[in-house]
């Protein structure tokens, strides 16, 4: 299971942006439902943080 501490364990740079948990929370659950764990096999958590952080920067834009 991914949480918010492991995205900003990976990307520490979220981290002065003041990220809310529950947001990042949202993140990691919609990057799941887009990346395959069973095609992504051993860099599935990889592939979902990559999503989550990109998800996390278009938030940031707006």
């Amino acid at each position: 299971m991914l949480t918010p501490q492991d995205f900003l364990s990976r990307y520490p740079q979220f981290e002065e942006k003041k990220l809310d948990d529950n947001l990042i929370e949202l993140f990691l659950s919609d990057a799941k439902t887009e990346i395959s764990e069973s095609r992504w096999g051993k860099h599935y958590a990889r592939g979902v943080l990559a999503l989550t952080a990109h998800f996390a920067t278009v938030h940031l834009w707006g």
